[in-house]
């Protein structure tokens, strides 16, 4: 193990070795023109816009008491001089990741001194190919930190997953995606009444139950509508009385679907009384990729809303209102049969709760003993994503947990049962 002076002098050899590289790749001038006229990476370093072979940057200045803006113009040999070139770097970075730089993280920040040396010598050898580079990150495990591999995965995995393949790291797939209903359920759920569709959204199980007992449909088909509409108490009843063979669906299916589609509390008590009925359910969830339940969270891997392939009659009707036209709708529209329960449904939206966050299920899910810490066939964690979501800023939005909360590395927070025994 090296000593806190031999890792303090190791750092400082590669800082200055970053720096060599650093300038010189600012005598490379195809580079730096090619990357300093993209008008994002421009902008973001505080140089305006590119005019061919000058840069207008405004500057607010005062006249009279009065502000306005002063055009400032600068040669190239002025940019190429007096660009910071760890604000450059980081800012081509940024944009083979698809997202802009302004106001994104410094290099400090983002990774040790280590990586940019390697990101600068991986880069040369792509010629700045963003796909070329993100394949060679991804495969490149020795000096490059784990968000930084997993940053370019997903990047390939949204924008080339037939790259990945090829290179033998495709891991799509995830079961959140099986765990669908088809046209088919949709079908079939027509035919619900709206008796036992009220008293579904109403929490009235008994009526619900009954509603279900008279009706030609399958227990399936009930209880495969309670689960997406969000009726908790009538899917958490049908739990403890029937069967998986019954209900359509074996436990397994129930957790994937409870815990990539629900949020807050529901999350959470769905996810409890599956657990009781199956003690270590959650614990002993592996897919085939080894994600645990914990991935299943994120928003990253859920399904995309389909579009409507029809208007109601309702909405026909209207359309024809508005232009002044006869109320009856050509051959040519695509009206789709409305269900006699959907507007008794159209009231109980809000059930859904799908602007809640994951702090309540994230941390059932660790006092259960579902790790954050334990890595994919990748070798990505569940924390490494954490990392990654708050490295470019989307936290809340990929993990659907406020950017003031710690990360996982707190164990109080998350309720790690590893850590609450210490």
């Amino acid at each position: 193990m090296t000593s806190t002076s031999e890792q303090q002098e190791q750092e400082l050899q590669q800082e200055q070795e970053l720096q060599q590289e650093l300038e010189e790749l600012r005598r490379d001038e195809e580079f730096m023109l090619a990357h300093l006229k993209k008008g994002t990476i421009s902008r973001a370093l505080g140089f305006g816009s590119n005019n061919g072979a000058i840069w207008i940057r405004s500057t607010k200045i005062m006249v009279d008491g009065k502000s306005r803006w002063q055009p400032e113009y600068l040669s190239r040999e002025e940019v190429f001089r007096s660009v910071d070139m760890r604000k450059l770097v980081v800012a081509v970075y940024w944009l083979m990741l698809g997202r802009g730089p302004l106001k994104k993280a410094a290099m400090a920040e983002i990774a040790p001194s280590s990586f940019w040396v390697e990101f600068l010598r991986v880069a040369r050898e792509a010629k700045w190919q963003g796909q070329k580079v993100h394949l060679a990150l991804v495969s490149t495990a020795a000096v490059v930190p784990t968000r930084i591999r997993l940053a370019s995965w997903l990047y390939l995995l949204d924008r080339s997953p037939r790259a990945l393949s090829r290179a033998g790291l495709d891991a799509e797939g995830f079961e959140l995606e099986q765990v669908d209903f088809s046209a088919r359920h949709e079908k079939r759920w027509r035919e619900l009444t709206v008796m036992g569709v009220e008293a579904m959204f109403e929490k009235r199980c008994y009526q619900a139950s009954f509603a279900a007992d008279l009706s030609p449909l399958k227990k399936a088909d009930w209880f495969s509508f309670a689960l997406v509409k969000h009726c908790l108490e009538v899917v958490c009843m049908w739990l403890e009385t029937f069967s998986e063979a019954e209900l359509g669906m074996t436990y397994r299916e129930v957790l994937i679907y409870a815990v990539g589609h629900y949020r807050g509390v529901d999350a959470a008590i769905l996810v409890n009384k599956l657990e009781e009925l199956r003690p270590g359910l959650c614990a002993g969830f592996c897919d085939r990729h080894g994600n645990n339940l914990l991935w299943y969270t994120a928003t990253c891997w859920q399904p995309r809303q389909k579009r409507s392939k029809g208007l109601t009659t309702a909405q026909v009707q209207q359309l024809y209102q508005q232009s002044g036209k006869s109320p009856l709708p050509p051959a040519k529209w695509v009206v789709s049969r409305q269900a006699p329960w959907e507007e008794v449904a159209q009231n109980y939206t809000h059930l859904a709760k799908e602007r809640e966050g994951n702090r309540n299920l994230l941390k059932l899910l660790c006092a259960l003993g579902v790790s954050p810490q334990k890595p994919n066939a990748l070798g990505f964690s569940f924390r490494d994503l954490d990392d990654y979501a708050s490295m470019v800023g989307k936290r809340w939005q990929i993990m659907r947990i406020h950017t003031r909360l710690p990360d996982f590395a707190d164990c109080k927070t998350w309720k790690r049962p590893r850590c609450l025994t210490a």
